[in-house]
């Protein structure tokens, strides 16, 4: 409910005297509304999910045989 408060409130001060303006709002402005909303909860989530998949800092490295190895502090 509170996400749709921009939209349901300038509804709201239309309806007393314009309607079928207002219920033109509500469509065409409230779906636009939710696209927005469904886009940016999209991007957060893609950006969630890429830091998610990034691998975490190691002091650990494979050498070329695929064997873990410790590496010194200072090595790169």
């Amino acid at each position: 409910m509170v996400a749709d408060l921009p939209i349901s409130l300038v509804a709201l001060g239309l309806a007393w005297h314009y309607g079928l303006f207002a219920v033109i709002w509500i469509v065409v402005v409230g779906t636009l509304w939710w696209w927005f909303l469904s886009c940016a909860v999209k991007f957060a989530f893609g950006r969630l999910s890429e830091l998610r998949d990034r691998p975490p800092a190691s002091i650990f490295s494979e050498d070329r045989k695929g064997r873990n190895t410790r590496r010194a502090p200072g090595d790169r």
